[in-house]
């Protein structure tokens, strides 16, 4: 049996179609590693009780948190549709973790587990030194940089010492939240990866490895290793 993987996103199922185009890249990672994935969202009613049946949850990137699910005020009101997302993503995030189901977090993925865990995030450092390492470059591409990955971490016994990365995000993690720890950091500082302490897989990168694992090994070995963990919580 495969394990079934939740794959979250904020995006509604197209009539004629089992997932969004913008979620492709997800579901044949997940599909080529040995899982079935599924999605969720919070546009489906019937995504109410997801936790019942699936054995991994994979968090897409996307929007933005609305910086008030970490107790701070912005003038900039959220989109719906990203207030919509985080409502129902951050709840379910922490009772996956209550039950040990393993995680992965993908860019907005990795905020949101952060945030879960009780931890806040820089709402937007498009004009700051940041943006030329992280931010889209200007016909919508992403950047690319070098990230160190951690000793004595999950993800270092999955990546090399030091690896290049996509990245397109404005958003990153400020203070981390409890029960996580660091696992890969950029050569400015902002934090790339995270996993949880006590957790048998509770990890979350800021790239997007969705989008090189055809290519890179390393990366599709990150898929690899969730859909093994999964596997194992399902039995």
């Amino acid at each position: 049996m495969k394990p079934e993987i939740a794959i979250l996103t904020g995006l509604e199922k197209p009539p004629e179609k089992p997932y969004p185009d913008a979620v492709t890249n997800y579901f044949q990672a997940v599909s080529d590693s040995g899982g079935e994935p599924r999605l969720l969202s919070p546009l489906d009613a019937s995504s109410a009780s997801p936790l019942s049946y699936i054995h991994g949850l994979l968090l897409t990137g996307g929007g933005d948190i609305p910086s008030y699910f970490w107790g701070e005020k912005s003038d900039i009101p959220p989109k719906s549709k990203d207030e919509r997302r985080a409502k129902f993503e951050i709840p379910l995030i922490r009772q996956a973790a209550q039950q040990k189901i393993p995680i992965l977090g993908i860019c907005l993925g990795l905020q949101a587990i952060n945030v879960a865990f009780g931890g806040s995030l820089y709402t937007d450092f498009t004009t700051t030194a940041h943006s030329q390492l992280h931010c889209r470059k200007l016909d919508g591409s992403s950047s690319y940089h070098k990230i160190e990955v951690l000793e004595k971490t999950k993800l270092r016994e999955i990546l090399p010492p030091v690896t290049e990365v996509n990245s397109r995000h404005h958003q990153a993690i400020k203070r981390l939240g409890k029960g996580l720890q660091i696992c890969a950091v950029a050569q400015d500082g902002i934090i790339e990866g995270i996993e949880g302490k006590d957790f048998p897989w509770l990890i979350g990168v800021q790239w997007h490895p969705e989008d090189l694992f055809q290519d890179h090994p390393t990366q599709h070995k990150i898929f690899e290793k969730f859909v093994e963990a999964c596997r194992k919580y399902e039995t």
